[in-house]
Parts: structure tokens; C-alpha cells; sequence
């Protein structure tokens, strides 16, 4: 029989429980940014180290 644990690195905070593995994923995977529409729902990542940016400031920073 195969048994799974799951380690999570914080506890749930986003508003939107389908965004809590996201949140996760940028955090395991040590990003320096995430990118998303919707701030309000990663706002305690800058804590963290992870930078927010919406759509256009990540285009604006990359000059295209």
C-alpha cells in the first residue's frame, strides 16, 4: 500500500482556496516573481520574497 504526506511550506492565506497551490509552487520552487492578475490574492509572497507583478508590469520590464 502506498502512502502519500504532504509537507506545505505555510498554511493557507490566499482568499481563494485554488490559489493556495500556487502559492506553494512559488515558494518550492524559490521564484523571484510571480505574475497574476489578481494581487490581492498572493499579497503576504512580498514577506516572502517574491515579487508581484501584474501582466503589463512584467511586459514593461521586459521591454516589449
Amino acid at each position: 500500500m502506498l502512502q502519500f504526506v504532504v509537507f506545505a511550506r505555510f498554511r493557507p492565506f490566499s482568499p481563494d482556496p485554488d490559489d493556495d497551490c500556487m502559492i506553494e509552487l512559488a515558494l518550492t520552487a524559490d521564484v523571484q516573481a510571480l505574475v497574476t492578475h489578481n494581487k490581492a490574492h498572493f499579497r503576504d509572497l512580498p514577506s516572502r520574497g517574491i515579487e508581484l507583478l501584474t501582466p503589463a508590469e512584467i511586459l514593461r520590464l521586459l521591454d516589449l
